[in-house]
């Protein structure tokens, strides 16, 4: 076997919220960013090292240690921190969570992560975890000041700032909302439909409904596919949701 230096630190920026050999995927890292520390690191090594997170799906993103640590803290442990803090606010509310649907689960899906792991991680990484909750901290400020003054132009800007700034992280893409039925088969049918049409399904959502009725599937695709993914979902008798 080829040597791997034990030196070359790396970070897969890839998991999912259950622990344990028995949520294991072998598409875990399938198109995820791999970081490699370059501090310090021999070129050759992280070439190698490289290599094996090529070889494992993943795409190598080289950066130092400061940045790999204010990048994670930014974008991986500040939404768990978000999330935990969300689901304790809505908890205090007799009525909220009953209420909760499709974007409030999405949003603090992290949620349900192994506390005591997320512990060590927020503690191990905590002077930018802290600078990262606390600049969160501030900018909420302004929100409750923008919207407390009533301030709507200033509401758009910062609305319209953070949609283009969503947008620019992924490529354009079209959504298509199917409404499923409860009964069995909806899903073997939209199997069929999607084999018809041939699309390639970028991303999908399921938003159950929480009550009992089925659901509503939505399926992202590129914007020139949307046109023969509706025809075929009709064509299996589906109900779009416009």
């Amino acid at each position: 076997a080829r040597h791997l230096p034990h030196f070359v630190g790396t970070h897969p920026m890839a998991g999912r919220e259950h622990p344990g050999p028995d949520a294991a995927s072998a598409a875990l890292f399938k198109g995820a960013a791999w970081i490699v520390v370059t501090d310090d690191a021999d070129e050759a090594d992280l070439a190698r090292v490289g290599e094996m997170v090529r070889i494992l799906g993943a795409e190598p993103v080289m950066m130092s240690a400061a940045e790999h640590d204010e990048a994670v803290a930014t974008v991986s442990h500040l939404p768990q921190v978000v999330a935990a803090a969300l689901v304790h606010d809505a908890a205090t509310s007799e009525r909220a969570l009953s209420l909760a649907a499709g974007s409030f689960r999405d949003l603090t899906r992290v949620a349900l992560s192994d506390p005591e792991l997320w512990a060590e991680l927020l503690l191990a990484n905590r002077v930018e975890v802290v600078d990262a909750v606390r600049r969160l901290g501030s900018q909420l400020g302004a929100w409750a000041d923008a919207i407390d003054e009533g301030a709507s132009a200033e509401l758009v800007e910062r609305l319209s700032a953070a949609q283009g700034i969503r947008r620019a992280m992924a490529p354009p893409l079209m959504t298509v909302d199917v409404v499923l039925e409860d009964r069995p088969g909806e899903l073997a049918a939209v199997g069929r439909a999607l084999a018809a049409s041939r699309v390639d399904v970028r991303d999908l959502q399921l938003r159950h409904g929480r009550l009992g009725g089925g659901g509503v599937l939505m399926l992202s695709v590129r914007p020139g596919e949307g046109h023969a993914l509706r025809r075929a979902l009709s064509d299996e008798g589906f109900v779009l949701d416009d």
